[in-house]
């Protein structure tokens, strides 16, 4: 099952990545509220959120100067090419990998 939990804050996820535990995230590094690169570090730190596999989802362009700031193996789809397969792919691989 599919569920999405949308969150305005950043202060908002973890508390609900821990109490939900979900199989996988979905991250936007960019948004009006917060950075996705804190709070995916904040995820990281956290022993009860970092091995929840983080999926990122950005209209950044995707080069080897953003994909160095990221965790090694974290997933990156870009929006501009966004489609159903390549998210269900994205799913499929983070909930096998994790």
């Amino acid at each position: 099952d599919l569920h999405s939990f949308p969150t305005r804050r950043s202060s908002d996820l973890e508390p609900v990545a821990e109490e939900l535990a979900p199989a996988v995230i979905i991250l936007d590094l960019k948004m009006p509220e917060f950075d996705g690169f804190k709070v995916l570090q904040e995820l990281r730190a956290n022993p009860n959120t970092r091995a929840i596999p983080v999926i990122i989802a950005t209209s950044q362009s995707i080069t080897s100067n953003l994909t160095s700031r990221l965790p090694a193996g974290t997933r990156v789809l870009s929006k501009q090419g966004l489609t159903a397969e390549s998210v269900a792919s994205a799913l499929t691989e983070a909930t096998e990998a994790g």
